[in-house]
């Protein structure tokens, strides 16, 4: 029987569910019902789970925000997304994060089981070893050959990038991975730029999809997937568009022009609507967002695309956003007392391997999310991103010494969904990758 988890902050809308579907005809049935979303993310963390059926609203965490979570976790896991708001943004937010379904309030019990059958029948791929990917980041060619020998696969070979629920493994006989949240890389005999059309992608949840026309080797494979990492992003500037076969465009002096826009609202989104067009690298987007939001006093807690991504669901959004940030910028009083920041510490321990941000430390405190960082750096003298780094570096270099889990896992554990990031982050940390952290630990 497949398991389903209910979380609702509304007792009886759980009940309501519960009842409301045949889960004996489904070969289904619910293993939990949770009213608190971190009482869901332990019972995920210690039990089976195949399909999550949530709120959008609850009181201490978004509903997105869960199921990210509860993604990292357990990857496998699929969604249905119920609320009461009529919201386009909330349902194309979930249906980007790759939830089956969005049902509005009163749910729709026919619509639900609709999204049930295809959640339940979902079969999740198997991936190639998480080891295959720190090879990639480190560019060990041997050990890349070797992958790819045993694959059957020969080089040069044609690479193309999808980001979504989706993927795009059945069609093709090559060489397919997952390198990240929602991302898979491909590798073929046959070139991509034949066969990936806006046709083939029409019923597939993806959002955007990179490939190049030329063959590449493995002395260069790792520069091409991260490449086409970035261009399978553009959609954040284009989302009518999914299929990118250009490179995305760095703009040279970007962040150099942001730093002296200026500070009064409509010139400075004036200028933020002139850019759109002249860049479309997510990560440059990134680093504009990091430098106009600290301009304003806060810290810019964006350190991947992965999530801004996640954050935004376009440039344009993103531009909302700062100027919402930039105006409400607060400084913080002299003689400001403590208890609310030792409450924001306790909540940081204990929750650091969940994906915590400022921004969602200033939802959870109802606090202005400068202020948030103001207060951080005044308290601590460090950075709210350093401070929450160290503390998972601490637990991974832990798990690392202490257990013979998977790298993959351990990066899951300690609040990385993105295993490029947790090898670059870990290395900067400890001079060193995992794997080979690990094995001196253990001389």
């Amino acid at each position: 029987m497949k398991q389903v988890l209910l979380i609702d902050d509304e007792p009886l809308v759980l009940e309501s569910i519960h009842a409301g579907v045949d889960w004996d005809a489904l070969g289904a049935e619910v293993c939990a019902q949770c009213i608190d979303p971190m009482e869901a993310m332990n019972y995920v963390r210690h039990s089976p789970v195949d399909v999550v059926i949530t709120d959008i609203t609850m009181p201490t965490m978004n509903g997105l925000v869960l199921c990210a979570q509860i993604q990292q976790i357990a990857p496998q896991v699929q969604f249905i997304i119920i609320s009461g708001h009529a919201d386009f943004a909330y349902a194309q937010k979930a249906m980007q994060f790759g939830c089956i379904g969005y049902c509005l309030k009163p749910v729709d019990y026919g619509e639900l089981t609709d999204y049930l059958r295809k959640a339940i029948g979902y079969r999740p791929p198997s991936d190639m070893p998480y080891e295959f990917i720190e090879s990639l980041y480190e560019n060990n060619l041997e050990q890349i050959r070797r992958f790819l020998e045993q694959q059957e696969l020969r080089e040069p070979f044609y690479a193309a990038v999808s980001v979504g629920q989706d993927s795009l493994r059945d069609l093709f006989g090559g060489f397919c991975c997952s390198t990240g949240l929602n991302e898979h890389l491909y590798l073929s005999g046959r070139s991509f730029a034949d066969e990936i059309t806006p046709e083939v992608l029409e019923g597939r949840r993806l959002l955007g999809v990179a490939l190049r026309a030329e063959p590449v080797d493995c002395d260069h494979l790792r520069e091409t997937a991260f490449q086409l990492m970035y261009d399978s992003r553009q959609y954040f500037f284009y989302p009518d568009q999914r299929l990118f076969p250009e490179p995305c465009v760095y703009l040279e002096g970007l962040l150099e022009e942001a730093r002296h826009f200026p500070r009064q609202p409509k010139e400075l989104e004036r200028r933020l609507r002139e850019l759109k067009g002249r860049f479309s690298h997510i990560q440059q987007a990134a680093e504009l967002y990091n430098l106009l939001y600290q301009q304003a006093g806060g810290e810019g807690n964006i350190y991947t695309y992965y999530q801004l991504a996640f954050a935004y669901r376009d440039y344009d959004a993103m531009v909302e956003s700062l100027l919402e940030l930039t105006g409400e910028a607060e400084t913080i009083p002299s003689g400001s007392g403590n208890k609310s920041f030792l409450n924001i510490i306790k909540y940081i321990h204990e929750n650091y391997t969940q994906d915590i941000s400022v921004q969602s430390l200033a939802d959870q405190f109802y606090m202005n999310p400068c202020y948030v960082s103001q207060l951080f750096k005044k308290e601590t003298g460090e950075t709210f991103v350093k401070y929450l780094t160290g503390l998972r570096m601490n637990r991974a270099e832990e798990l690392l010494r202490s257990t013979d889990w998977p790298v993959k896992r351990i990066s899951e554990e300690c609040g990385f969904n993105d295993p490029f990031y947790f090898i670059k982050a870990f290395k900067k940390f400890a001079g060193q990758t995992p794997s080979t952290y690990r094995k001196e630990a253990r001389v």
